[in-house]
């Protein structure tokens, strides 16, 4: 829209929150504002451009205000370079006025209008009949209120709204059952590599001790060429595999099977 003084205007109402609305808001500002610069114009022709954004929900979490301005301005002096680019976001979620005796100026009544203007469709307050353009504007709400075309469209609006939510909704619980499985089948299988891991060190464990019993007996065989039952059956029984190493290690200072069963405990 451009006004009398050629001011181009680009007004947008927006009901569902959108992550990336900001950088939206300037991309549409942006293209306002060179879009009027013809082939071969000066630069000097370009005039103010002016984005509003009426928002049915809370977007600047840090701003307490319900109607914030943004212009080019320098971050350490606060001076203004230019009002030629001029961005506004009203949030309606942070306007509280819902009493009309709090609504003094007439753009809080126009946002008074927005926010709960259905609520007087049939009997127009006093104090918001002295704005022409908002008696009209209520009227229209009134009109398209009993326009059955119109109140199809926004109930099917509506439902199409709720059906998105359900889908991402059911998108959720599906992705969470996805992950539940998928973590169970992964601590699964990390459960199986470490039940196999520990069940080989078990395995390599019992072999090197198994070995260990049998070079044990081969060493006492050789040191005394003969082993009784009695020896060979606690070497092969034993779970100190201390007293076996001991054997081992010591074969040359055994002198007799006595030394052997003092250290096999027989």
């Amino acid at each position: 829209v451009t006004d009398n003084l050629g001011k181009r205007y680009n007004i947008e109402m927006q009901v569902a929150s959108e992550k990336s609305y900001i950088q939206r808001a300037i991309y549409y500002h942006d293209k306002l504002y060179t879009g009027q610069l013809k082939s071969g114009e000066p630069y000097e022709t370009l005039e103010k451009s002016i984005s509003i954004s009426m928002l049915n929900f809370n977007l600047l979490d840090n701003e307490k205000s319900y109607h914030n301005t943004y212009r080019y301005l320098n971050i350490e002096s606060k001076k203004e370079l230019t009002d030629v680019k001029e961005i506004h976001f009203i949030e309606l979620l942070k306007f509280k006025k819902s009493d009309l005796d709090q609504v003094e100026t007439k753009f809080d009544k126009w946002l008074y209008t927005i926010r709960y203007g259905e609520n007087h469709i049939l009997s127009i307050p006093d104090k918001l009949k002295s704005e022409e353009e908002i008696v009209m504007a209520i009227g229209e709400i009134h009109r398209v209120s009993e326009d059955d075309r119109v109140r199809e469209l926004i109930e099917s609006k509506e439902k199409a709204k709720h059906d998105e939510a359900s889908r991402l909704f059911d998108a959720k619980k599906q992705g969470e059952q996805i992950g539940i499985l998928k973590g169970r089948n992964e601590g699964e299988q990390i459960g199986i590599l470490k039940g196999r891991n520990e069940g080989e060190q078990i395995g390599i464990s019992k072999g090197t001790n198994q070995t260990k019993k049998e070079l044990s007996i081969r060493l006492l065989k050789k040191r005394f060429k003969e082993l009784t039952n009695e020896i060979v059956e606690s070497i092969n029984n034993t779970e100190n595999m201390e007293k076996i190493n001991q054997i081992i290690d010591n074969i040359f200072d055994l002198n007799s099977i006595e030394d052997v069963k003092k250290i096999l405990l027989i």
